[in-house]
């Protein structure tokens, strides 16, 4: 039985495909809201924690999304309580963890700037390659999807 919420979340992100194709990319907003929507429709598991964590690479998804790698090779999708500004033109982060844990609703990313602003971890989801290519992909046109594909790849 077909749920008026999966129909819901089908057609939100069949618009999003079809105004990507008429516009080109999505900007941040519907980029953020796309993000949620994958999120629902692939059924990420929703994680408090990743132990042993130890950093090694990242992705923006502009201001509320985040794909992160660690050294042994395992990627994360973070979601951040609020907004985390400057996020997507950032050069460098650095991630405010627990001990070798990175937690939700403790720790944080912060957007390495004059005015550094801490963006709280409200989600953390397991994703693996092809997910993170699909989520790179999502509201972007394809010459610079491939070209942000091609630059996480070399970040792993």
């Amino acid at each position: 039985m077909i749920t008026r919420g999966v129909i819901g979340i089908a057609l939100l992100i069949s618009l999003f495909i079809l105004a990507g194709c008429a516009t080109n990319s999505l900007n941040l907003a519907e980029r953020a809201e796309a993000y949620d929507a994958y999120i629902v429709e692939k059924k990420l598991e929703k994680l408090d924690r990743i132990t042993t964590f130890r950093f090694d690479g990242w992705a923006d998804l502009g201001e509320q999304h985040l794909i992160i790698s660690t050294n042994v090779n395992r990627m994360y999708l973070l979601t951040f309580k609020n907004k985390c500004f400057d996020l997507h033109h950032s050069q460098a982060i650095k991630i405010n963890q627990t001990g070798s844990v990175l937690q939700t609703k403790f720790d944080s990313i912060e957007v390495v700037d004059d005015f550094p602003m801490r963006c709280f971890i409200d989600g953390i989801y397991k994703i693996s390659r092809e997910q993170r290519r699909e989520l790179i992909a999502i509201g972007r046109d394809k010459e610079s999807t491939e070209e942000d594909v091609a630059k996480a790849e070399t970040a792993d």
